[in-house]
């Protein structure tokens, strides 16, 4: 494997989204871009969402190191949010994209996945018994909202900073995953 490579791919993408909607960014587009061939391209993506979701959760796993733990999911909130509104224009042509729905579901999963760890961690901290169903639950309930933030965000046109979107948030929900942890402590 060739980084150099992959790397062009990547960058071909990034360049190409800022001009065009997912939907319209074709492999051979990206090839071309990149100077490579399409084997070359269904060598490392099965497909152009595969490119999109392996890129963006690269860049946003890259921008939220060390805040994804529950002492510090709100840094990682934020640089999510500012990640979003930094990277407008490819945020933009990815959520107005036909390939919308295919990428949402990619985005719950990946923040499930975060929320998750977040969540085990709390509950282990508090040292309680709760069941992996609760749990679940809980991180159900908190993606919903997470999922809905990140949405009116974008659909609001980024337009508020991200640091005002946190502080609203945390006026709401703020040590409510300890509470929720407690209260389904212990339940079936």
């Amino acid at each position: 494997m060739n980084i150099n490579t992959k790397q062009s791919i990547i960058d071909a993408f990034n360049k190409l989204i800022l001009d065009d909607l997912l939907n319209k960014i074709t492999v051979i587009a990206i090839c071309d871009e990149a100077g490579v061939n399409r084997q070359t391209f269904y060598y490392y993506y099965k497909d152009i969402i595969d490119l999109m979701t392996s890129t963006v959760s690269d860049e946003i796993y890259a921008k939220i190191e060390g805040g994804r733990s529950y002492e510090t999911w709100t840094y990682g909130f934020l640089m999510t949010m500012r990640y979003i509104k930094e990277n407008k224009p490819k945020i933009k042509h990815i959520y107005y994209s036909t390939y919308w729905d295919e990428a949402d579901l990619y985005f719950i999963r990946f923040n499930k996945k975060l929320l998750t760890h977040v969540v085990k961690e709390c509950a282990n901290n508090l040292d309680t018994n709760i069941t992996d169903e609760c749990i679940n639950f809980i991180v159900h309930i908190y993606n919903m909202i997470f999922h809905g933030v990140f949405i009116e965000y974008m659909e609001s046109d980024m337009k508020i900073e991200p640091e005002v979107v946190l502080s609203k948030l945390l006026k709401v929900i703020s040590g409510e995953i300890p509470r929720a942890i407690i209260a389904f402590s212990g339940c079936k």
